[in-house]
C-alpha cells in the first residue's frame, strides 16, 4: 500500500510539473520560469526523485529497482515485472531528455548499455527465473554508477 501511495504521489507531482511547464505567457512568464527553475533546483536537492530531470529519472529508476527487489523477496512476480517496466520507462525518458554535451556522452552510453540489461531482467522475471535477483543487483549497481556520473 505504501509503494502505491509513493507511486501515486510521484505521478501527481510529475503531472503537475508538466502542466505548469507547458504554459506560455509574456514577461511575467519569463519571471515565473526563472522562479520555476529555482524551485526545480531546490527540488532536485531536497527530493531528486520528484524532479523532472535526468537526475530525477535516474533516482526513480533506483527506487523502482529497489521496490522490485523487495517484491522479489515476497515472491510478488507481477510487482517485480511492473517495477522493471517502470525502470524501462524512466530509462527511455532519461535518454530522450539527455542533452547532447560531452559530459552527457558517458551518461548516455551507460544508459544505452543498461537498456538490454533491463529488458533481460524483465524477461527473466516474466519466466520466474532464479537469476532475477542477480540481475536486479546488477541494475542497482548500474544506477549507482549513473548517480556517480551525474554528480561529477
Amino acid at each position: 500500500m505504501n509503494r502505491k501511495f509513493i507511486l501515486f504521489f510521484m505521478a501527481l507531482c510529475l503531472s503537475s510539473l508538466m502542466a505548469a511547464g507547458c504554459s506560455k505567457g509574456g514577461p511575467e512568464a519569463a519571471n515565473a520560469n526563472s522562479e520555476q527553475a529555482k524551485k526545480q533546483a531546490e527540488l532536485e536537492v531536497k527530493a531528486p526523485h520528484l524532479s523532472s530531470t535526468v537526475r530525477g529519472d535516474i533516482e526513480r529508476m533506483g527506487m523502482s529497482v529497489q521496490m522490485a527487489m523487495d517484491a522479489l523477496k515476497q515472491s510478488k512476480w507481477t510487482e517485480v515485472i511492473a517495477q522493471l517496466n517502470s525502470v524501462n520507462k524512466e530509462l527511455t525518458a532519461a535518454l530522450s531528455d539527455l542533452p547532447e554535451k560531452k559530459k552527457a556522452a558517458a551518461v548516455r552510453e551507460t544508459l544505452e548499455e543498461m537498456k538490454p540489461a533491463v529488458e533481460r531482467a524483465i524477461k527473466t522475471a516474466e519466466n520466474g527465473g532464479k537469476e532475477t535477483e542477480t540481475q536486479l543487483n546488477e541494475l542497482l549497481a548500474r544506477v549507482g554508477a549513473l548517480k556517480v556520473l551525474m554528480s561529477s
